[in-house]
């Protein structure tokens, strides 16, 4: 039919499944594989800026921290003595880009930063530059969620803040000052980049891509291989077929595996090759053989000579029937007894003694043919066979007209 699209082989099937299986496997794996690692680079980093945020909180004198409530503190010993310990640690830590503390001032006991080391980070854009420190007593920068500063107060808490924002993304960590009955009174604030993370992202995900291309090109290559190895015992097959349908029967397929089931296809193949070709060979033979008679009738027919008639008809039979010898006798003119032989076979045999009574003859066939063996051949007249070799003799009577 004219527009009509030709149908797929067994093998372009085989390699599409594959690889719909193949890709539909790498896509979940590579997923799978770049989540878990975002997610442990999130705790990586998060495990980071909370040690950074405990680690401040333990530098930090509650006594010093409580003495400092205002702007004229700035100058005191404890407010120099907290920058000290504390830009040790933010020079020790390069990825914290602010680090400050707060505490309850005023009457209401509202939150209020105690010392600000200040910092060059990312800030919203309404809110102050990041550029300076902040004085004592303003309140927590915009930037710091007042429910992190509420859960502060119960333990350590860490947030990535921002991560779809490049310029705002960052970590937060915020640490409880204890003081000496274990209660909070103060808090530090940690932020710290993630300029690690997101290029550690980065890497990832190139990383995930990569196995994604390496695993898609291991799945073409072993949908290729799976399904050569499914279609090529088929392709031989066909081929085989082919080779019969054009009269081929010796043709046979090779088997690589004789245990799975293409190998057991293959066996009944060449099994019904080997049927089909010994049936050729048959029916070759009996068609031989059929032409062996015609030939003989018509040879026979041919010839109105009996001596002659006899002498084909010996050689015709030899030739369909086989065996060593080959006898044709007929009786002349009413005689009852059989005297007229011809003999087809090796070497030479007088047969001017080859006398058969008729009677006794059919009374040990009869109107069938049979093999008759040697203690038979007496009974049915044809003693003088007895000398011969060969231990039996197949005798079929040849009538004319009921007779």
């Amino acid at each position: 039919m004219a527009g009509r699209r030709a149908p797929r082989s067994l093998k372009t099937e085989l390699q599409i499944r594959f690889l719909i299986v193949g890709s539909a496997f790498l896509v979940i794996a590579t997923a799978l594989l770049y989540q878990n690692g975002q997610a442990a680079l999130r705790r990586q980093i998060l495990a980071s800026a909370t040690t950074a945020a405990e680690t401040a909180a333990s530098l930090i004198a509650v006594e010093d921290h409580s003495a400092i409530r205002s702007p004229s503190d700035m100058n005191s010993s404890s407010f120099r003595n907290l920058v000290t310990d504390l830009g040790a640690l933010r020079r020790a830590n390069p990825s914290i880009y602010h680090l400050f503390t707060l505490a309850p001032v005023g009457n209401l006991g509202s939150w209020g930063l105690i010392v600000d080391l200040g910092g060059t980070g990312p800030m919203p854009k309404s809110g102050p530059g990041r550029a300076g420190r902040l004085p004592i007593g303003s309140p927590p920068p915009p930037g710091i969620p007042r429910a992190l500063i509420q859960e502060a107060m119960q333990g350590t808490v860490a947030r990535v803040l921002d991560l779809n924002d490049p310029d705002r993304a960052r970590v937060v960590a915020v640490a409880p000052i204890r003081g000496t009955g274990g209660s909070s009174v103060g808090l530090v604030a940690v932020e710290m980049s993630v300029a690690s993370l997101a290029a550690e992202a980065r890497l990832l995900w190139y990383v995930s891509i990569g196995v994604f291309l390496l695993g898609l090109v291991a799945s073409v290559l072993a949908s290729n291989f799976v399904s050569r190895w499914v279609t090529r015992p088929i392709e031989d097959l066909l081929a085989a077929v082919e080779e019969i349908s054009k009269g081929h029967l010796n043709t046979r397929v090779k088997i690589a595996d004789a245990e799975n089931e293409l190998g057991a296809l293959g066996m009944a193949f060449n099994h019904m090759a080997e049927s089909l070709e010994s049936g050729q060979a048959r029916s070759n033979a009996q068609q031989a053989r059929l032409r062996d008679l015609h030939r003989v009738g018509s040879e026979a027919a041919a010839t109105l000579d009996l001596a002659r008639m006899l002498e084909v008809s010996a050689s015709g039979l030899r030739a369909v029937c086989g065996g060593e010898e080959a006898y044709a006798g007929v009786s002349v003119r009413q005689d009852p007894s059989i005297r007229l032989w011809a003999r087809s076979g090796p070497g030479q045999v007088d047969l001017d003694d080859a006398d058969t009574p008729i009677e006794r003859l059919f009374r040990v066939l009869g109107a069938e043919t049979r093999l008759l063996s040697r203690a038979e051949f007496d009974v049915a007249g044809l003693g003088w066979l007895a000398s011969r070799p060969g231990e039996y003799a197949l005798a079929a009577p040849l009538r004319v007209s009921d007779e």
